[in-house]
């Protein structure tokens, strides 16, 4: 007396969508077999990404700049948690979520100030050098307010260009800094090493006015662009003296590995750099996200 069926997929594995729409989570069940060496691990899917919502929070905002580019608001999580500030309690003694101080100092759009709201962090600093992107920032944060309820948001938005912003912010004040800054030209036919050479300069006069205003041990989660070439990528590297990388992953894979993820993670690769580049097949730019700790 059951009706029963197996759900299959044209993918190896189900996507958060195929498991969603088939209502596996509450109505069914997906079972998940990992082999590892002479072991056979069987696990119970128990939640999926809310793509729908997602979606809603990246395509349903009203101040939307596609020629600029905008992060993702999966990956705005995702950098967010890297900060190392996601779980309680706070690697700070006696700080939670509402004394963390975090800042986006390229705030754009707003993404990751939203997302921060959106994971109840009380004290959040935006600014960005363009009027309209603090004029977007503020729309899209008073639309996420009315269509998600939230009565309180704490959070300050401000023109500053980032060579002057450690004028402007007291110095060692901010414990995370988390940004997706100017990636160079998205679209045509641009010259890369030099957009490197002024990206790399731009990066590097941006740590050393972080180093000025984050406390002592801050983090950035920091997003530098890679430029996918036919013969080789082109890669940024900046100045970040009085940094250091950090590895995301606590076993990271060798160099050029790719790490098995789902929905929309199955490229992400990791680096000799202890980074991991995060990007789609087509896409000319991808973005390597680095960790920094002071």
């Amino acid at each position: 007396d059951v009706n029963s069926r197996w759900v299959v997929s044209k993918e190896k594995v189900l996507s958060s969508v195929v498991v969603e729409q088939n209502k596996l989570i509450g109505k069914g069940m997906e079972i998940v077999f990992i082999e590892d060496q002479n072991k056979l691990l069987i696990g119970k899917t128990l939640a999926v990404q809310p793509f729908k919502e997602l979606s809603f929070r990246d395509f349903g905002r009203p101040s939307r700049d596609d020629r600029s580019g905008m992060i993702p608001p999966k990956l705005a999580q995702i950098m967010i948690n890297l900060s190392g500030f996601s779980l309680a309690p706070s690697p700070y003694e006696g700080e939670g979520r509402g004394e963390v101080c975090i800042l986006d100092p390229f705030c754009g759009s707003g993404t990751i100030i939203s997302e921060a709201i959106l994971m109840d962090y009380k004290n959040l600093i935006g600014t960005d050098t363009s009027a309209k992107a603090i004029a977007d920032s503020e729309n899209n944060i008073n639309w996420l307010k009315n269509n998600f309820n939230i009565k309180d948001a704490h959070y300050r938005i401000f023109q500053s260009s980032v060579q002057s912003i450690a004028q402007k912010i007291k110095a060692k004040s901010v414990n995370a800094i988390i940004t997706e800054p100017y990636l160079g030209p998205q679209r045509g036919n641009v010259d890369q090493q030099k957009i490197k050479i002024e990206l790399e300069k731009l990066y590097s006069d941006a740590i050393q006015q972080f180093k000025k205003i984050l406390s002592d041990n801050g983090t950035i989660v920091m997003i530098w662009p890679v430029f996918k070439n036919i013969k080789e990528d082109i890669k940024i590297t900046p100045n970040i003296d009085g940094f250091k990388i950090i590895s995301p992953i606590k076993k990271i894979p060798s160099a050029g590995g790719v790490a098995a993820g789902r929905g929309g993670l199955n490229n992400l690769l990791v680096t000799n750099r202890q980074t991991i580049i995060y990007g789609r097949p087509g896409q000319k730019v991808w973005r390597e996200i680095v960790v920094l700790k002071k």
